[in-house]
């Protein structure tokens, strides 16, 4: 009976644990097929800014074999991303860290509108 509690108490730890670390991290935008370099460029600048930020990538819900599906750059080099219609690249970042990036995102679009301004 001991030994089934254990187990049962151990299966809750991880079921927890799990569902923990799974909503530690929220989507905040998200790009199909080749428009992910926008998402880097937004990743990067995050980064800059030291706010917790990954690029994560699913096709059709599952992770594309040979690219990075955490933190850093995006490893391509397999070509899977560009074989699949239905890959989808999310931006995300730390929960504890939301706030602080749409600000940070707010203040990188006004820096690109004034840039392309000062172009024309």
């Amino acid at each position: 009976m001991e030994t089934l509690l254990i187990i049962v108490g151990a299966a809750i730890l991880v079921g927890a644990v799990v569902w923990f670390s799974k909503s530690r991290w929220k989507t905040i935008e998200t790009a199909r097929g080749g428009n992910v370099d926008a998402l880097e460029v937004k990743n990067a600048y995050l980064k800059d800014k030291d706010i917790r930020s990954r690029v994560k990538v699913e096709n059709g819900g599952t992770p594309v074999t040979g690219i990075a599906s955490t933190t850093g750059t995006l490893d391509t080099s397999f070509g899977a991303a560009d074989a699949a219609d239905d890959t989808v690249y999310r931006l995300e970042v730390n929960a504890g860290d939301l706030d602080k990036a749409e600000r940070a995102l707010q203040q990188f679009e006004q820096e690109v509108q004034h840039d392309e301004g000062v172009r024309l």
